[in-house]
């Protein structure tokens, strides 16, 4: 028990040492947080393109994902010693949430907002509908439809006093984006 509290005691003590002898410490540290939590907040924006974009999955998911490992070997000893955790894990989590965040976020926001000006309206056959969960605080259970679109499945989500059950195909309006997935910038639901 006595050897926990010495290893933490000098583990704390080596902490404030680092932060005396560093300069600018606190401001690189603060900015390394900034890039943390404004990445998860682009992340957040990007699933509502993703919602949009008809592209699987597996394509943002991977930009995410490696992009973050990619970026763990050049942050490995500036994350130790700014954030203090010699954990690889940690590391490999702040790395893709903050680089493999601003990279996604990136890739599709120019697909969205760069995309071709001249639209098409398209009509699909709605596959199924049904509701999004409510959440521990949430009023609203959100609903949804699954339409075919050139062989891939896509979930599009609707505000929530839409009855979505009654409506039997969709009128899309589809821009073509600007890494060539195609978006969603209009949907009317169609009862026939």
């Amino acid at each position: 028990m006595t050897k926990k509290i010495k290893k933490g005691g000098r583990q704390f003590f080596a902490q404030q040492k680092l932060k005396q002898t560093i300069p600018h410490f606190k401001l690189f540290n603060g900015v390394l947080a900034t890039f943390f939590f404004g990445s998860l907040l682009l992340t957040i924006r990007e699933i509502n393109i993703y919602e949009k974009t008809f592209i699987p999955f597996k394509i943002p998911f991977f930009i995410w994902v490696f992009t973050g490992l990619v970026f763990t070997p050049f942050f490995k000893r500036i994350l130790t010693v700014y954030f203090t955790t010699p954990f690889l894990f940690l590391q490999i989590v702040y790395n893709i949430v903050t680089w493999g965040g601003l990279f996604v976020s990136a890739f599709m926001f120019a697909n969205y907002y760069l995309a071709d000006n001249k639209t098409i309206v398209i009509n699909e056959k709605i596959i199924s509908t049904g509701h999004l969960a409510r959440g521990e605080r949430g009023t609203c259970e959100e609903p949804f439809i699954i339409i075919n679109y050139n062989g891939q499945e896509k979930q599009l989500v609707y505000y929530c006093d839409t009855q979505v059950e009654k409506y039997k195909s969709v009128d899309l309006t589809i821009a073509k984006g600007f890494l060539g997935y195609d978006i969603v910038t209009n949907s009317d639901l169609k009862i026939n």
